[in-house]
């Protein structure tokens, strides 16, 4: 096909382009004109990451031939609001995206924003169902949609924003969200390097298999390839793709590349080339052949006597277990009740696909990379390619989301072996298919799980014996069992608990940590088992879990450890007055009892916690500095991973508020291994918890400095001087006092001369628990099995609520990711090729706008002390336990029991059926 020449209008430019075949408007708009507000996250038309305006109409960009669009004028995320760059302001949509706090990770946002100006060129005050309705192409893992609703309301002026305000307890959007909602922010695709070569992996040709032979031959011939390796170019050395520490001693048996291949996604090869067309064509002449071995796809399989080992060491690395108290002589009044729970394999679906670029440079390796652990990156790399840290730089650019996804190497080493062989950039980016085949997953999780229950009403035993599909390779195995049992322990009172995990390999992809990080699984098989306990004896779940569960002052009754200020209780009774309990469980019997009801309504309820940081599995601390500049303003230094969840801004709000500077004086350097301080990384829902009391420690140190220099410059002891409102005062002595800046220019002008400036770590003290409560109202059509849930109340004894708004969106994306853990997510594995037949966000069951529930969040400010400001963690506790609300809500609607996630339309039909029949 002959290049063709077309005319267009690009935010107000003519551009007169000689299109080359196959040349999409979003190829280029990012790679011609540097427009990278224009974001790919899917490469299929699927999530709408890439709209623009094309003629007025938000169309997405990346399968639309730029051929097509002779004469058509074309309006980009960073057309709107041109101007802003030189102080003007922003688009009125724009800006209430920032209002509403509906900006997170911000990878979703330009196309948002995009659909949101078409929706109000159309419709200037739009109902609420039909904005749910513009966005069903448009998709958002963090938000749960709610904000961006609010960003809507807004823009059209059907409500008021929120009030913003510094310092804790008020409200304030995250960091870097004016590049966020005008597309300027650089995430790690769309960062250029000069002379940079794109590099493509090769992946297995079936799921479990050895290679014979690989021709590379034809590949290295095609012009533009620069390089071609495999695993017979390199040095045999095996990794793990998980640690949280360096120099941590945990099992190794994964390589760069594998020539005994064991799962569809694994890698065999790569390619590096002037452009990513070329690299595919290479990697398509490499003629691999190999010998097939068994496709083991379940553990039963894997486990079963004569089973082929799918590693050496057999397919059973591991089996853990743990226990507490003891049982009594006499179980004369005991009711026992157990069944088998299963749980899918879910993908993390962050809009941002994997994406890394390394550079080796001076004798120093680069490593670009969306990630969430630059420390623990860095001491795999320079373990895998022997160098010492100090020629390591790992740096975290923005990432669009991770939920635990990019917590593990996947792209890294590929990258820096290509930068290291050829001494050039390398650029990698997955595809979505490749994200979907070939990262991690959720856990899944089969568990054994029995209650014994006393006529009483009180727990006697709760015991849990689950096996997890560890899949190809042991990653994060350890962690994940011991995760998972340690939820096990912290919620009821059990005079008895006993858990056991056995981890087995598997031809699957390799699980990792998501998002609740094995609380999801083991909440929804003891929260649906307490609900067919309280449904078997008449008992109100409510009322029984109270009974139940623990108190403040509790101990851990599996290590001692105190529970911190645990309010579970708390949390269940204030939801069930805010749900309206009582009334609605009435109310579904009333409307369930009419004859020939077609939709029947259900409640659910649950209980639940989550951790908040790694101690003391593990070492957990952190460490923050703060600089004062002479104009007073400060900059705070800190390696927390921003992945959109608002923990940079939540750092400046705590220092704000210790210190009395205004947010916008606080600048932040984050997250570089070479420039910032060592960090466990963003996971296990610690950054609050354990970043945040750095933070305020290294500014209540800035405030000891400050006093001591009001001292020295009013020739006066300590004592005599105090801290108020941002600057320093002689107690005795009214109006004389000394501002930042003026103690900042003292400091350093005076002798003995000081830079003001101070560096704290701070080890995690113990790990807290983050209770919570979440109810559930469903409805259920008997003759469809679909599920409509219509209602959800989240309750969170989180600590103080340092950036509300904020934590709202947490609940309402976490709530998100639960409900297609519950419903409809889960990866469809080809049995015979391994292939994941639903790779792409149109045959995945992702929730969309128009999908989700009413949604209300309840904070209680329980402080929990050594917390910042009596703050602890939230993220994963947003996730632990919608599962099993929901299902306990069909379940009440219907009186039909589940215990295999997800529950689908045809599940629900053949529940019902077998139910009729009984």
């Amino acid at each position: 096909m002959a290049d063709k020449q077309i005319s267009l209008k690009i935010n107000g430019s003519g551009h007169s382009v000689l299109v080359r075949p196959g040349l999409t408007l979003m190829k280029f708009l990012r790679e011609d004109l540097d427009l990278t507000g224009t974001k790919c996250g899917c490469g299929a038309g699927d999530c709408g990451a890439c709209k623009v305006l094309v003629n007025g109409q938000a169309v997405t960009t990346c399968n639309l031939p730029l051929s097509r669009l002779d004469g058509a004028d074309i309006v980009t995320v960073e057309g709107l609001a041109e101007s802003a760059l030189d102080g003007g302001a922003l688009h009125p949509v724009q800006q209430a995206f920032i209002d509403a706090g509906a900006v997170q990770c911000g990878f979703c946002t330009p196309g948002m924003v995009i659909t949101t100006v078409d929706l109000l060129s159309r419709h200037s005050r739009p109902s609420v169902w039909e904005i749910r309705k513009a966005f069903e192409n448009n998709l958002c893992r963090c938000t749960g949609y709610a904000k961006i609703i609010d960003a809507v309301k807004i823009a059209s002026g059907q409500m008021t924003p929120p009030e913003k305000s510094d310092g804790v307890g008020g409200f304030s959007p995250v960091t870097r969200v004016s590049s966020k909602v005008t597309g300027r922010l650089k995430y790690t695709a769309d960062m250029k390097f000069s002379g940079a070569l794109k590099g493509k992996i090769l992946y297995a040709p079936a799921p479990h298999g050895i290679v014979t032979k690989i021709d590379t031959e034809k590949a290295r011939a095609l012009p533009g390839v620069v390089d071609v390796v495999t695993f017979e170019d390199i040095p045999d050395r095996t990794f793990n793709s998980h640690i949280t520490v360096p120099y941590q001693d945990v099992r190794k048996n994964d390589r760069i590349f594998n020539s005994h291949f064991r799962y569809r996604g694994d890698r065999i090869a790569a390619v590096a080339a002037v452009d990513e067309a070329t690299a595919r064509k290479a990697l398509k002449l490499i003629d691999v052949e190999y010998e097939a071995l068994p496709f083991l796809r379940t553990p039963e399989e894997s486990l079963q006597e004569g089973a082929p080992p799918i590693h050496e060491e057999g397919n059973a690395p591991a089996e853990i277990s743990d226990s507490s108290g003891t049982l009594p002589d006499s179980r004369e009044d005991w009711f026992v009740y157990e069944d088998t729970f299963r749980t899918g394999r879910v993908t993390h679906a962050a809009m941002e696909p994997h994406a890394v670029t390394a550079l080796y440079e001076e004798e120093v390796l680069t490593v670009y990379s969306s990630c969430q652990n630059v420390f623990c990156y860095q001491a795999m790399l320079a373990e895998l390619f022997e160098l010492p840290f100090n020629r390591v730089r790992v740096i975290k650019p923005p990432v669009g989301g991770a939920f635990g996804g990019k917590s593990e190497m996947v792209l890294e080493p590929v990258a820096a072996l290509l930068a290291l062989r050829t001494g050039r950039p390398v650029a990698m980016e997955m595809t979505r298919k490749e994200v979907f085949s070939s990262t991690r997953t959720r856990t899944p999780v089969k568990i054994e799980h029995r209650i014994c229950v006393g006529a009483d009403g009180l727990f006697r035993e709760h015991d849990y014996q689950a096996v997890m599909d560890r899949g190809a390779y042991f990653g994060s195995g350890f962690d994940l069992g011991y995760a998972f049992m340690d939820k096990a322990y912290r919620l009821y009172r059990v005079p008895r608990i006993a858990t056991e995990v056995k981890l087995a390999y598997t031809n699957n992809q390799p699980p990792g940590a998501m998002r609740g990080y094995g609380n999801p699984q083991l909440s929804f098989a003891r929260e649906v088992l307490i609900d067919r306990i309280c449904r078997d004896r008449g008992w109100d779940p409510v009322e029984f879990r109270l009974a139940n569960l623990i108190q403040p002052g509790d101990k851990n009754p599996s290590t001692g450890d105190d529970l911190g200020a645990a309010h579970p209780a708390e949390c269940l009774k204030a939801g069930a007055e805010k749900f309206r309990w009582d009334e609605r469980k009435r109310l579904c019997h009333e409307h369930n009892s009419i004859p020939g009801q077609t939709l029947l309504r259900g409640i659910g309820a649950v209980s639940g916690v989550h951790g908040a940081g790694i101690y003391p599995g593990c070492v957990d601390y952190s460490t923050a500095s703060v600089k004062l500049f002479p104009d007073g303003s400060a900059v705070l230094t800190i390696s927390a991973h921003e992945n959109g969840q608002g923990s940079s801004i939540l750092m400046k709000k705590i220092l704000s508020s210790c210190l009395d500077i205004p947010e916008d004086k606080i600048s932040l350097a984050e997250t570089d291994t070479l420039m910032t301080f060592y960090d466990n990384g963003s996971y296990a829902s610690r950054e609050t918890w354990v970043c945040g009391q750095a933070v305020l420690k290294a500014g209540e140190t800035m405030k000891r400095l400050l006093l001591e220099e009001g001292a020295r410059m009013f020739g006066c002891a300590a004592a005599d001087v105090e801290f108020c409102d941002g600057s320093v005062r002689f107690k005795y002595a009214e109006g004389k006092s000394a501002s930042l800046t003026e103690l900042v220019r003292h400091a350093q002008t005076s002798y003995p001369f000081r830079d003001m400036a101070v560096i704290e770590s701070v080890p995690c003290p113990f790990d807290p628990g983050a209770y919570f409560s979440n109810f559930a109202e469903v409805e259920v059509n008997r003759e469809t099995g679909e599920v409509r849930v219509l209602d959800f109340l989240a309750v969170h004894n989180s600590g103080t609520p340092i950036n509300p708004v904020m934590l709202e969106g947490q609940v309402e994306g976490g709530l998100h990711m639960g409900l297609g853990f519950a419903l409809s997510e889960e990866l469809d594995v080809d049995p015979e090729t391994g292939d994941v037949k639903n790779g792409n966000f149109r045959k995945y069951g992702f929730f969309r706008a128009s999908e989700m529930p009413e949604t209300d969040v309840l904070f209680l400010d329980n402080p929990e002390e050594p917390g910042p400001y009596g703050a602890k963690s939230i993220g994963e506790a947003t996730t632990g336990g919608v599962a099993p609300a929901v299902i306990n809500a069909i379940s009440h609607a219907t009186g039909v029991d589940f215990s295999t996630l997800p529950v689908r339309a045809e599940d629900v039909l053949a529940g019902l059926s077998a139910s009729n029949n009984k």
